[in-house]
């Protein structure tokens, strides 16, 4: 079942990347060799609900498809503090237009591009795959029925971490969180629990379409 966040019209920059085929492959994790998804980044909702009104600068793949992503902050901007370790530490609501045709799943993340301690590509706050594909938007704090529910970076086999964990940096630093969703080409072989990264290499394999857009938090 989907929902539709926002009432206002939707107008944002547009994040393209290039086709897997639909060829039926099993999932494996890429190689060397691949090519790595190029984004742009989507405007998303203020919070009023309206969005911002500048030009979408809109990329199409090879099949002439587009996808865009929105949430409750423009992007680059503040994340509001209920979705950070400071508030309610709560999943932001999401909407993103109808994903191509070929889709078979959906994946959204949520990293902290700031900090590479862990992985240059940064530290998973959020991960979730094999969303079925008719689903549009999530409300704040949402997961879909079925949904794959990954470990976040902060999980250790000490102490296990599944789920959303909000934005949390440092004091008086000023991170940078992109939020991405992923449109696949197959179901993941993957269950709730499984390691962000493990994860974040399947998608990457996966994923025929990617939109995104960005924040800023500061501890």
């Amino acid at each position: 079942m989907t929902h539709r966040l926002y009432p206002a019209a939707l107008i944002g920059l547009v994040l393209v990347v290039g086709a897997c085929s639909d060829d039926g492959r099993e999932m494996k994790l890429p190689t060397d060799n691949q090519n790595e998804s190029i984004m742009t980044t989507t405007l998303a909702p203020d919070d009023q609900g309206s969005f911002d009104t500048a030009a979408p600068d809109t990329d199409l793949d090879d099949h002439g498809s587009e996808t865009e992503l929105f949430t409750s902050w423009s992007d680059g901007s503040d994340i509001p503090i209920e979705h950070t370790c400071l508030g309610l530490d709560q999943s932001p609501p999401l909407n993103w237009t109808a994903p191509p045709v070929g889709t078979v799943s959906l994946a959204i993340i949520l990293i902290d591009t700031s900090n590479t301690t862990q992985n240059p590509a940064g530290f998973v706050h959020w991960v979730l795959a094999n969303i079925d594909p008719s689903v549009t938007s999530l409300f704040a704090g949402e997961t879909p029925v079925g949904t794959v529910v990954g470990a976040n970076d902060f999980s250790t086999p000490e102490v296990p971490s599944i789920g959303y964990r909000g934005p949390c940096p440092p004091a008086g630093e000023t991170h940078t969180y992109v939020l991405e969703m992923h449109a696949l080409d197959q179901m993941l072989d993957a269950q709730s629990g499984d390691p962000a990264q493990t994860l974040l290499q399947a998608i990457d394999y996966a994923t025929i379409v990617t939109a995104k857009t960005s924040g800023i938090v500061t501890g």
